[in-house]
């Protein structure tokens, strides 16, 4: 299993909008996703958050 130090992995995304103007341009552009491919992976990883929990948007979005 992989994983990233949260501040890394904000850093990251923090980058990847600067240059790209958002994560889903990055993908769309450097890994060569479709826009299809794009939206399977919202259905399959995306879910609505449960008991009012409150989600911050700048971390949230693709």
């Amino acid at each position: 299993m992989l994983s990233s130090r949260p501040e890394s992995m904000l850093a990251t995304l923090k980058v990847m909008r600067e240059e790209y103007g958002s994560v889903e341009e990055y993908v769309l552009n450097e890994c060569r996703v479709s826009p299809d491919e794009i939206e399977r992976l919202r259905r399959n990883f995306i879910v609505e958050p449960q008991n009012g929990v409150v989600l911050d948007a700048e971390r949230a979005v693709l």
